[in-house]
């Protein structure tokens, strides 16, 4: 076949690809003896010559013709040998080709001006940088695509080399035909040349941009920041600057704290911090923080986005300062913000050993998927609300506005709201929403003030919120806080902030009929507190991912994941211990950072008074009184503290969590639950704190109010947390 025989332009692309590797104008432009190149030819065989003489005679004549230019100079020189065929006689066919000289060889590739245009380079080269013959030799091809800029280019390599550019910015260089950009575009080239003309002291190499490398001034490096309270550094009015670094290295401000924060709209809108400012981050770079001393010493708060890269950047940080703490870029955070996720586009699963434990608890979550796929929370998304409360710890404002909601484990937190109480009492009595307040069902004349006013409101949430009528209590009297039967049958959420959800807890847990919940207190009974632990601790036990982020928060239990939330639990093995009914209207089960499993025994209190059967029972008091000195957690096995009726349910409470643990091994607490303003709650907790000897470890107290604001601030519990507030704990609004 034809196309086994060799052609010219097989000679061609065999030179071609060491001429394209610059071995010809290499050895040219270092005055190497040319060596003749010899290239094998195939050619038609005797049988060829037999079988298919035309091809042959075709084949050859076009060889003959390609091996010379378009004016007959020979491109290369063909050497033949013999064949013989019967009947044919002998024959020359080419064997191999010569290319004798360097003329030669371009006349083939057509490359004659690659070689007056290199000759021409050499000349230049060694007329205006001697320095740099050696390189354009080894680099002919390099040199060669330069052509038309090379006498500039030797020109910038000379004033560069004959000038002290440490003062200097690329600007300066001051060359006919050269400008800034003309360097930016030519910069690897010239920093080939430039690192074989200068000293090595004039070269960086650990630098990487051109500029700092080769002893230029690099373009200044800008840090952005706000003040977060007035300073006497800088003139009045002024609240956000924008200074090159080196020169915000040399205002060492008189503040205490540094945030750094990566989003724009986050940077403006942080809130203001006595004695700090913030850094906008802005793809900060370690390196920034090293060119500020100052800022080693002071404490350095971190907020990126919580995704791999945002710890990443953290991790970095931290390897250069180790102090740099990290705020909203905790499970918290992110688990109250599932619907802002996005999908983090190219997440990283390096090692990032900087990281505090907690930091790599979440790190770990986001490269396993544990929430979704390459999960990203954006720091923007973040609700103001957790920005505040992030900052609560540094704004003297903050932990006084926010004090009567701030958890104490020896209070319930929110008592000293009296005016708020107040004024919902008020706003009650002037409500006019068609209600008679005079109208009997709606008063007990026995009722304190509290329970009078939660009373009405009751009454006002039942005709005003629901549209139903009063309905009967166990006697047949029509009684305000009562919801009809029928209504009720019709609507078994009337009493369960009209939630499917909460009223499904609620009836199966009356189904499971162990006693604890009795029918009508729960469905019918506006005023009872067995509705309202459901309506409160329901959302919990339906959303526990969201439920450890709101008990957390108001009772700062170590709380890192809730296992379970139950309602009305009375414990087996517990309860065959105390020998009565004791229950706990909520039980948590939750995992601590360490991963212990914990529990929380709820008591809920809206406005019934604590129960009180002690006083009367000898036989309860003996048997509670071993226990207490079993347990060894009383100053006093049986003090008449722990008999008064403010504290008497609460110390079976407590009696019941210690045999509780005692049966499962399982640490836990009491919690009371009661509302802000109740003393009866607050002087139980208080009274049986007392007799214990270590009561942080078994009674704390919250507020209703505390809880709730606690869980509002998580999306998924919004809505609810509203509806919640406007039955018990928001005031009607006055017509």
């Amino acid at each position: 076949m034809t196309n086994d025989w060799s052609r010219v332009d097989d000679i061609v692309n065999t030179v071609r690809k060491r001429w394209d590797r610059g071995v010809y104008l290499r050895h040219h432009a270092h005055g190497d003896p040319w060596q003749p190149i010899t290239i094998p030819v195939r050619a038609p065989t005797a049988a060829d010559l037999a079988d298919r003489f035309d091809d042959v005679i075709k084949w050859n004549d076009r060889f003959q013709r390609d091996s010379r230019t378009a004016s007959g100079l020979p491109r290369f020189t063909v050497e033949h040998r013999t064949i013989s065929g019967r009947g044919l006689g002998t024959n020359q066919v080419p064997a191999r080709v010569r290319i004798e000289t360097l003329d030669q060889l371009c006349r083939l590739l057509n490359t004659q001006h690659d070689l007056t245009s290199l000759d021409s380079l050499l000349e230049l080269t060694a007329r205006e940088a001697p320095a740099l013959s050696s390189w354009v030799q080894e680099h002919p091809l390099v040199a060669l695509a330069h052509r038309g800029e090379w006498a500039q280019i030797l020109a910038t390599v000379a004033w560069i080399a004959s000038h002290d550019t440490t003062t200097m910015y690329l600007r300066h260089v001051d060359v006919d035909g050269v400008d800034t950009k003309f360097i930016e575009r030519h910069q690897q080239l010239l920093g080939q040349l430039l690192t074989v003309v200068l000293p090595p002291e004039r070269i960086d190499m650990s630098r990487s941009s051109f500029a700092a490398r080769y002893g230029f001034r690099p373009k200044p490096g800008y840090t952005r920041f706000r003040l977060l309270a007035p300073t006497t550094v800088l003139p009045r009015g002024i609240s956000e600057l924008r200074l090159r670094t080196e020169e915000l290295a040399q205002l060492d401000l008189d503040v205490s704290r540094v945030f750094i924060v990566e989003n724009e709209a986050s940077y403006l809108a942080f809130p203001s911090v006595p004695g700090s400012i913030v850094l906008f981050g802005e793809g900060f770079q370690s390196t920034t923080l090293e060119a500020i001393p100052w800022l080693a010493d002071k404490e350095l708060v971190y907020w990126g986005d919580i995704d791999t890269h945002g710890f990443a950047i953290l991790n970095q940080l931290r390897s250069r300062l180790p102090r740099v703490t990290s705020i909203l870029m905790d499970h918290d955070t992110l688990l109250a913000h599932r619907a802002q996720f996005v999908t983090e586009p190219n997440p990283t699963a390096a090692p990032q050993p900087h990281l505090t434990e907690t930091e790599q608890e979440v790190y770990r979550d986001l490269i396993e998927d544990r929430f979704g796929h390459a999960v990203r929370l954006e720091q923007e998304r973040v609700r103001f609300s957790f920005v505040r409360q992030a900052l609560l710890q540094w704004t003297a404002a903050g932990a006084a506005s926010t004090s009567s909601h701030r958890p104490v484990p020896g209070q319930l937190p929110g008592v000293a709201v009296a005016e708020e109480s107040e004024a919902r009492r008020q706003r009650i009595s002037e409500a006019d929403n068609g209600l008679d307040w005079d109208d009997p069902s709606f008063n007990v004349a026995s009722d304190p003030a509290r329970r009078a006013e939660h009373r009405r409101l009751q009454s006002w949430y039942r005709q005003s919120v629901l549209g139903v009528e009063a309905g009967e209590d166990s006697t047949g009297r029509r009684v305000g806080i009562m919801l009809p039967a029928a209504a009720v049958q019709a609507d078994p959420t009337l009493n369960f902030l009209r939630d499917e959800r909460l009223a499904r807890i609620a009836l199966d847990r009356l189904a499971e009929n162990r006693g604890t919940f009795v029918e009508d207190r729960l469905t019918r009974n506006l005023l009872s507190s067995q509705p309202m632990c459901v309506n409160l601790f329901g959302m919990f036990k339906l959303y526990p991912d969201e439920a450890a982020l709101a008990l957390r928060r108001a009772t700062q239990l170590p709380i890192k994941r809730v296992d379970c939330v139950e309602i009305e639990v009375a414990p087996q093995h517990a309860t065959a211990i105390l020998a009565d009914r004791t229950a706990f209207d909520a039980y948590v089960e939750y995992r601590d950072p360490e991963g212990t499993k914990r529990f929380i025994a709820i008591e809920t209190k809206y406005t019934e008074p604590f129960s009180n059967d002690l006083g009367l029972d000898e036989k309860k008091r003996d048997k509670y009184r071993r226990l207490a000195t079993d347990f060894k957690a009383f100053r006093s096995p049986l003090s008449p503290e722990l008999l008064t009726p403010q504290a008497s349910q609460l110390f079976r409470n407590v009696l019941l969590a210690m045999a509780h643990t005692k049966s499962t091994q399982m640490p836990g607490l009491v919690l009371v639950v009661a509302l802000a303003d109740d003393p009866a709650a607050t002087a139980g907790v208080h009274v049986v704190r007392e007799q214990l000897l270590a009561p942080d470890d078994h009674l704390h107290g919250v507020s209703i109010e505390s809880l709730v604001d606690s869980a509002a601030v998580v999306p998924t519990f919004g809505p609810w947390a509203a509806r919640f507030r406007q039955r018990y704990l928001d005031p009607p609004p006055v017509a």
